[in-house]
């Protein structure tokens, strides 16, 4: 393959970097938040091997759904015209991961167990305002735009904590396969 089709069709590596940072955040975040909140369920039920294993069951699939995502962004980065998400992917980007978050958090608190087709079109249509209107104010008003870029870069110093406990977990969690 061509690397000059690569570096033109690609985002560049530090502006990818930015944006796995915000989804591995995001996503990594809540599976601890999750698993904090039913550790006293856990402790009461399991052994403290079991309970650890649990924890490492969770940042293997926090791990593997930050790289899900953040491929899926890299690739329609790559799929899209230039302009539309590979040029600013770093901002566009941490934009598309903010919102998907909040959303989803959205959702698991408002949600029922049967939610009408109206209350979901009505949160896709305002997520996707959202989203739009973000990117546009971004795209026009380049303090904003800083701002943005900041906070991701501040997200980054995760991945020095969150990654090498993703990559332990995947360990334990081959090494119990394996075992079993």
């Amino acid at each position: 393959m061509n690397t000059d089709f690569i570096k033109h069709r690609f985002p560049d590596r530090r502006e990818t970097t930015l944006v796995f940072s915000a989804v591995v955040f995001a996503v990594f975040t809540w599976a601890v938040r999750s698993y904090i909140y039913k550790f006293p369920s856990f402790i009461l039920y399991f052994d403290l091997w079991d309970v650890l294993a649990i924890l490492a069951q969770i940042l293997t699939f926090a791990l593997l759904e930050s790289l899900l995502v953040s491929g899926l962004l890299v690739g329609l980065s790559a799929l899209l015209p230039g302009t539309w998400l590979r040029t600013g992917f770093a901002w566009k980007g941490f934009i598309t991961v903010l919102v998907a978050a909040l959303t989803s958090l959205y959702l698991k608190v408002a949600m029922t167990n049967q939610p009408t087709v109206k209350f979901l079109l009505t949160t896709l249509i305002v997520t996707f305002v959202t989203w739009l209107g973000l990117i546009l104010t971004a795209h026009f008003w380049l303090s904003f735009r800083r701002i943005l870029l900041d906070v991701a870069d501040r997200l980054s110093i995760f991945l020095y904590v969150y990654l090498p406990l993703g990559l332990v977990s995947v360990a334990i969690v081959i090494i119990r396969i394996i075992i079993w």
